[in-house]
């Protein structure tokens, strides 16, 4: 607002100017406006709270879910390799040395057999030539035991067979040429004792 007689701004409320001293007409100043009022009928929507997120979102790597709890990410199970070295199979072998439940691909299994075999013959050779090595080779036969066990067992799991057809080794001639037969047939697809190598995951499992 502004004084009348000499043009001077007024702070609002005052009643004359700081200037000149003239009476500041009161009637000049704009009436102040009241907001709106809505009418008797008009009904005002309710506000609307933003829906909760989903629990779904991020169940691989991890998210917060319903009720403040966190998911962990779960580990994705990784297929065997289609085939493996020398010495992937022999680690493999001593890493699982009493293991009755995964699988053992065919190189796998055909690598072992080698490795065994070469090993017993240079201990037997050794036993002829030192004598106090034939109680190594013993000992080796023993020590083998469970893990050859172990790597036949797989080696039947891998084929879709359970490891109680083992017990075929038992059958004179005809058990050793069957389980033989077994032992050279490829892998089959996902069954209960673990997962095929990719070539054969859409295998049905076998029986």
């Amino acid at each position: 607002m502004f004084c009348e007689n000499c043009g001077a701004e007024v702070k609002a409320g005052a009643r004359f100017c700081e200037c000149c001293g003239t009476k500041v007409n009161a009637a000049a100043e704009p009436p102040k406006q009241e907001p709106p009022k809505p009418a008797p009928d008009t009904v005002i929507p309710p506000r609307m709270d933003p829906p909760a997120p989903s629990a779904s979102v991020g169940q691989q790597s991890g998210s917060y879910q319903t009720y403040g709890t966190y998911a962990e990410p779960q580990p994705q199970a990784v297929r065997p390799a289609e085939s493996m070295s020398f010495v992937e199979a022999i680690k493999d072998f001593f890493n699982r040395y009493a293991d009755f439940k995964g699988r053992t691909i065919k190189s796998g299994f055909w690598w072992v057999v080698l490795f065994n075999c070469v090993v017993n013959v240079a201990l037997n050779r050794l036993g002829t030539i030192v004598p106090f090595l034939d109680i190594v080779g013993y000992l080796y036969s023993v020590v083998m035991i469970i893990p050859l066990l172990a790597v036949d067992v797989r080696r039947l799991h891998d084929i879709g067979k359970s490891g109680k057809w083992l017990f075929m080794a038992l059958v004179p001639i005809a058990g050793w040429i069957w389980l033989i037969v077994q032992y050279v047939k490829p892998s089959a697809g996902d069954n209960e004792w673990g997962l095929a190598p990719e070539s054969r995951k859409d295998f049905p499992p076998q029986i």
